[in-house]
């Protein structure tokens, strides 16, 4: 058998992981592919039920850590004071998508550039080595 089929699984590895190392690369570095990504995601629809969930817990744990609040947050006023921290909460989003890419959340993102082009590799690698099994069993 020639050993050029014994380079199969190497090359597989080596167009794998150089693959998603460009992939990612590429996301990490593209201003206007972020932007784009940035411009699909819609925050404010998502986040608005767990907003108001997260609101009520605070009421709750408010009551617990302060027993006189109890008395005073009841009904009509916890409501009122609801409703300007969703509408804050719900304005903030927009610049929260904006700082999705900063550049210290991108130097983070690149410590997994390592271990997403390792994976790619052994993809690779893996299907180099079936296609090797199988062209030596056909051939």
């Amino acid at each position: 058998m020639n050993w050029c089929l014994f380079s199969i699984p190497l090359i597989c590895s080596a167009a794998g992981a150089l693959s998603i190392f460009l992939t990612v690369k590429l996301l990490l570095t593209s201003k206007k592919l972020q932007e784009k990504i940035g411009k699909r995601i819609d925050l404010s629809e998502a986040s608005e039920n767990l907003i108001d969930e997260r609101l009520d817990r605070l009421v709750e744990v408010f009551k617990e850590e302060i027993p006189m609040a109890s008395m005073f947050l009841k009904g009509s006023l916890v409501e009122k004071l609801k409703k300007p921290a969703k509408k804050e909460l719900l304005e903030a989003l927009p610049e929260l998508k904006n700082k999705m890419f900063s550049p210290s959340v991108i130097k983070k993102l690149r410590g997994y550039l390592f271990l997403a082009t390792a994976l790619g590799g052994a993809i690779g690698l893996i299907i180099g080595i079936l296609e090797l099994a199988i062209f030596s069993y056909f051939c």
